[in-house]
This record gives C-alpha cells, sequence and structure tokens, in this order.
C-alpha cells in the first residue's frame, strides 16, 4: 500500500516538472523587419524599417493575389543607438531583426566614416542580425525605396533590392553585395569595393498605360576601407563586366564606323592579372578569356573576324574604365591587390616609398580572347516584308 501511495505521489509530482509554454509569443504578435536603411537628415541619425504583411505575401492555391502592403517606420537619434530607440516606440510589437535580407546606405551616410563606424559596429555585435543580406547605397528617399512595389502586385520581396541576383545573371554589371563580403572586401588592403547604388526606374515600364516606378541598379559607390572614393554611374562602368570573374554575361554591339555589324552575348570571363615590379613602380598586365554567341549578324563576316572585333572593343572597354578610375583616384581593377598577394614583399616596399600610386602607363598590357561558341538558334533565314 504504501508502495502504491508513492507512485501516486510521484505521478502527481511529475507535471510539476515540466517546461511551461507561458512566455511563448505568437507569430502575428512579432514586427518582422525585411530591410534596415540608414540616413542623414539635418545632423540628426535616421533609421528606416521596412515590414511586410506575410499573410499577404504567402499566397493559396486560387486566391485572387492583391496588393502586399509596406509599412515603413522611421526613427531618429543623434546615434545610431537613439536612432533605433526612437523607432521602438511607435512600432506597436517586438521588433524582430532576424528576417532582414536587404541594408539600404545613404550616400549621406557613407561618406562619414564615424556613422560607417556605428553601423559596422551595430552589425558585428547584435546578435539577431545576419551576415548574409544584401547591401545597397543610394541617393534616393529610403523611405520611398522601402515603399516601391514590384510587378503583378508581387510581394516587394520579389525585387531588386531583396532579390538582385536574378536580373544579374541577365545583366551582370555591378556584383551584389552581401554583408559578409562588403565586410571582407572593404578590410583587404588597396582594395576598392563597389557598392550597387540602388535607384528608381520611372519611365522604363507601364501599367495600363501609366508609368510605374520600380526599383533599379544605375550605378555604383566605390569604397576603399572606410573612406568614399566616389559614385559612378552604370554609362560609364560597361567595362566592369569583363574584368569582373563573377559575371554571367553582358552584351557587346559591333559597329564600323556606324554601321551595325553584329551583336554578341558575352559570358563569364576568366580573368587574371599579373603584377611586375620594375625598379620604384608596379606595372600590370591583364588576360581576359571568354566565351560568345550571336545574336544578331548584319553583315556577313569570318567568325575570326567577329572574334577579333569583338576582342577589341573589350579592350578598349576596360581600357576607359581603368581611366575613369584613375580620374577619381580609385583602383577600379584592383590591381594593387593582385600585388598584395602575389608579391607581398615588394607591395610593402613600394607602399613604404609611395610607389603604389596608380598612372596611365601602369596599365602596361590587356590581352583578351573571344571565343564564339555558337551562333544562335536560326536554322533558316526570315525575310519580312
Amino acid at each position: 500500500m504504501r508502495r502504491f501511495g508513492m507512485s501516486i505521489l510521484s505521478i502527481c509530482l511529475l507535471p510539476f516538472l515540466l517546461t511551461g509554454c507561458w512566455d511563448l509569443k505568437d507569430l502575428q504578435e512579432i514586427n518582422y523587419l525585411t530591410a534596415i536603411g540608414f540616413d542623414l537628415e539635418g545632423g540628426d541619425f535616421m533609421v528606416y524599417g521596412q515590414m511586410l504583411d506575410f499573410t499577404t505575401v504567402a499566397k493559396t492555391e486560387g486566391s485572387k493575389p492583391g496588393a502586399t502592403p509596406v509599412w515603413v517606420g522611421k526613427g531618429r537619434g543623434k546615434t545610431l543607438v537613439q536612432a533605433i530607440d526612437d523607432l521602438y516606440r511607435t512600432s506597436q510589437l517586438r521588433i524582430f531583426y532576424g528576417h532582414i535580407n536587404a541594408i539600404v546606405i545613404s550616400a549621406k551616410v557613407l561618406k562619414d566614416s564615424f556613422l560607417m563606424e556605428q553601423i559596422e559596429q551595430f552589425f558585428s555585435r547584435f546578435y539577431e542580425l545576419r551576415f548574409t543580406p544584401w547591401i545597397f547605397g543610394t541617393s534616393e528617399s529610403i523611405d520611398e525605396v522601402f515603399s516601391a512595389t514590384s510587378i503583378f502586385d508581387l510581394s516587394p520581396e520579389i525585387s531588386i533590392l531583396h532579390q538582385p541576383m536574378e536580373s544579374y545573371k541577365q545583366r551582370s554589371i555591378f556584383t551584389p553585395l552581401s554583408v559578409r563580403t562588403y565586410a571582407l572586401e572593404t578590410n583587404e588592403p588597396n582594395r576598392s569595393v563597389m557598392l550597387p547604388s540602388i535607384s528608381f526606374s520611372k519611365r522604363k515600364w507601364t501599367k495600363s498605360n501609366k508609368p510605374e516606378k520600380l526599383l533599379a541598379i544605375n550605378g555604383a559607390y566605390a569604397m576603399e576601407g572606410e573612406k568614399f572614393q566616389g559614385w559612378f554611374p552604370s554609362e560609364s562602368m560597361l567595362g566592369l563586366t569583363w574584368v569582373d570573374p563573377n559575371s554571367y554575361r553582358g552584351p557587346l554591339v559591333l559597329y564600323d564606323g556606324k554601321e551595325l555589324l553584329a551583336g554578341i552575348t558575352v559570358e563569364k570571363p576568366k580573368v587574371t592579372i599579373r603584377p611586375r615590379v620594375r625598379g620604384d613602380k608596379a606595372e600590370y598586365a591583364i588576360k581576359v578569356a571568354m566565351t560568345g554567341t550571336i545574336n544578331i549578324l548584319m553583315v556577313q563576316l569570318p567568325e575570326a573576324e567577329l572574334e577579333r572585333e569583338a576582342a577589341n572593343v573589350i579592350r578598349d572597354q576596360i581600357r576607359e574604365l581603368y581611366n575613369e578610375g584613375l580620374k577619381h583616384d580609385t583602383d577600379i581593377l584592383n590591381l594593387t591587390t593582385s600585388l598584395y598577394r602575389k608579391k607581398n614583399r615588394e607591395w610593402k616596399k613600394l607602399r613604404s616609398s609611395g610607389g603604389l600610386k596608380l598612372t596611365s602607363e601602369s596599365l602596361a598590357a590587356i590581352d583578351v580572347s573571344v571565343k564564339l561558341r555558337r551562333s544562335g538558334n536560326m536554322k533558316m533565314q526570315l525575310r519580312i516584308k
């Protein structure tokens, strides 16, 4: 009987050993930030937070899609901590940072090393933040960037802001950067990082004959460590496609004077930079090899001649890109980085004597080869009258 009583007592005590769920939070009781932005306004630090209604992001089968509402919060303070605290005052619910996958920093903040140091500290120390979000610069109003919609009333997460790789795979100029990649490259000596600049395209697409304001990459901010080097528009950076080993593809149009010869898509460049030290100066040679596909052929030319013409155009664009960097005292091609990695002893010697500065003669040679793999899928000549 005593044993039976002890068993009953043990069973009664077991529930008190179980953990409870009294502190459980329902998913709808938390504000999930999907993007965060930093700006400077009137001497104050501004923090912007983008939130989406996830009940409208997840569509059920057969449901009619509708515009996904976007909430944008704004906090102001003399420091980053004060600005974030100001954002908390009106957030209604607890803010969670673990779902952030886009960061936008204004040009004003990029030019201020003290503000950038605060952002870097915040992302390095706050436990909810990851190093995987995409990072952009902008000269636009950040709250307008966060309020931009997508096509077909899809979720704003289906956009260049949150999925930049999709358009980059078809038009490769500025490689999208994650926070991790940006941090690694800006901490490497003499390395110039091209931070994509996000803006609006207001006249490219229309909806029911009405212009739609959609997001676009319109250039890049050059950063060397914490030093702001300048902004470069896309039009002056076409050669970047051919010297970035991460590039997928880029268009190339060949002319003879004003006469259109051909349109080619060039893919996956293989880039080699060979540094060489002569006396107290460094010289560099670039070798680029890539393949291509003919999309348009207006004049019948031998394949070898098309390859030669394509190589000449690419060589000129790389040279123009290098000269554009010299105007802003920026090593866009990261030539000195190759010297740092391959000839570190010489790099240290030249750094101490001031011999790392690039000149028009520093880029001694550009060797480009293009191999046309196919001429497209055309099986017959179409003639439209």
